[in-house]
């Protein structure tokens, strides 16, 4: 997991008051940018970004230590994929490369914002997998068949981060960060709330219940209702109490809620972690283990968990990508409609 270096981030030289004040900035920004988020209604709060700034420092920080931490960028153009390790693994032929930075909107629209640049830096993400299969391998000069092997695969690639420069796509991947974890609260406190909800129903329900136990004594037959009945209601509409209690709501929500957020940004290396990963596999890619004398594949990328509902383990890595490899787009359904007219 990469790490952050808080000396580095607050240090009080000139350059560094000039990061720091970046840094103050960017958790000013966080600070907004999640209670949008996730509750814009935690501003009704007393003193809400005091409450929350302090998680707000450490999900910044960190969120800026994963952004440093990213290997250097990969040459994306779609002309070097022979010669290119990572490419050739990632993608299966050179013409697949084009495809998905083709078919990213985010990339076009970059390009159309800032017409000067020649490349742009972009975060390719990939679904990795790993699978076992029966294959051959040499021993020496025997060759053995049935040989237990692992194959990589990669798939699902899509471009959305991007910017144009290197610094530019560091920033943005800081905030992609802070994104996952506003996403994380929401889900949080989407759970809270339907466990709210459902605690309201069966709270209903047994009050009518109750209700209907306690009329039984005033009908024609004068039966009085069964006590032990009633105590259980009694002591599950006691316990339903509790339970809302603990949910929260009103005011008492946008505590909850707050507190939850705090918790969140407070954590953020159990919801969002990164690691370098290094692979050396063969030009089919089987993995091999060192040392490697034939012809290999040496790669690399980031290894990323996204804790969520349910978590996923992706592959990203930063890359450039040239404007000149970027394919024409296609004309959607309503260009071609006012072509026919």
């Amino acid at each position: 997991m990469f790490g952050v270096n808080l000396f580095a981030l607050f240090r009080h030289d000139d350059a560094g008051g000039d990061a720091s004040r970046g840094m103050n900035d960017f958790v000013d920004g966080a600070l907004e940018r999640v209670v949008r988020m996730t509750n814009p209604r935690l501003r009704l709060l007393e003193r809400w970004r005091e409450r929350l700034r302090p998680a707000a420092e450490i999900a910044s920080a960190y969120a800026h230590g994963v952004a440093r931490g990213l290997p250097a960028a990969l040459d994306a153009d779609p002309t070097r994929w022979a010669g290119n390790d990572s490419l050739r693994a990632f993608f299966v032929q050179r013409d697949e490369v084009a495809e998905v930075y083709g078919a990213s909107q985010e990339l076009r629209r970059l390009f159309r914002r800032e017409p000067l640049i020649d490349e742009a830096w972009a975060i390719l993400a990939m679904q990795v997998s790993e699978q076992k299969v029966l294959g051959m391998a040499l021993d020496g000069d025997t060759v053995q068949r049935d040989v237990v092997q692992t194959t990589l695969s990669f798939s699902r690639h899509r471009v959305r981060v991007c910017a144009g420069s290197e610094d530019g796509l560091r920033e943005a991947v800081a905030w992609q960060v802070i994104d996952q974890l506003a996403l994380r609260t929401l889900s949080r406190l989407t759970r809270l709330e339907d466990w709210r909800h459902e605690l309201e129903i069966d709270r209903a329900l047994l009050e009518a219940r109750l209700r209907m136990l306690r009329r039984e004594g005033a009908g024609m037959d004068g039966n009085q209702p069964d006590a032990t009945a009633l105590a259980r209601l009694e002591a599950k509409l006691d316990a339903n109490a509790r339970e809302l209690d603990q949910a929260g709501g009103g005011t008492q929500a946008l505590e909850r809620a707050l507190e939850v957020l705090r918790d969140t940004l407070a954590t953020p290396a159990v919801l969002v972690r990164c690691a370098p990963r290094r692979e050396i596999l063969s030009t089919v890619n089987v993995r091999l283990a060192p040392p490697v004398d034939g012809p290999h594949l040496a790669i690399e990328f980031v290894e990323t968990y996204l804790d969520g509902d349910p978590p996923v383990t992706i592959a990203v890595m930063p890359t450039r990508f040239p404007r000149l490899a970027m394919p024409a787009s296609r004309p959607g359904m309503a260009q071609r409609g006012r072509a026919l007219l």
